[in-house]
């Protein structure tokens, strides 16, 4: 993940032109839950930081998590109330555990190389009766396994195990 780096203001640009509504999924789903007024949410993989900033809006007490030194520099610009952390998802070694009550991740998970490793340091973080969220791309959209045809879609060599 610390890759991203290098893409991090032009990441930051295609979030900004999206909008929310690529969160739009973690949001609705958070909405039925309740009220996140004082809620503990630990958003793995925040990127620029927009997810974790409108989270904290609503009233979450929110961490938000990155690899990436570059991204984390941009999403501390977002929002002063939210706790910015350089950790890795899979080990999140700043974050206690049962301290949680959701995790929530959006277009992360397909880019960490021990998927197996974020759960379970998610089930150690996550309060019991706790509930993550996540959004992925599906490996014909974007994978190490796939390019770009000339015609337009994509074209999928092979699919990984995980």
């Amino acid at each position: 993940m610390s890759n991203f780096d290098f893409i991090a203001e032009k990441y930051e640009e295609t979030v900004k032109k999206d909008g929310l509504r690529r969160y739009m999924y973690i949001l609705e789903q958070l909405a039925k839950e309740g009220e996140m007024e004082g809620k503990h949410i630990c958003d793995i993989g925040c990127g620029p930081g927009e997810l974790s900033a409108e989270l904290s809006v609503k009233g979450a007490k929110v961490t938000g998590v990155d690899l990436s030194e570059k991204m984390l520099a941009l999403a501390r610009t977002k929002s002063s109330s939210v706790e910015w952390i350089h950790d890795d998802a899979m080990h999140l070694k700043a974050i206690s555990d049962g301290s949680m009550d959701y995790v929530v991740s959006n277009l992360m998970l397909m880019d960490v190389p021990d998927f197996m490793a974020v759960f379970h340091t998610v089930h150690r973080v996550l309060a019991p009766g706790g509930t993550m969220f996540w959004t992925i791309m599906h490996p014909c959209f974007q994978s190490p396994f796939s390019y770009p045809l000339k015609e337009g879609g994509r074209k999928v060599s092979h699919y990984a195990p995980q």
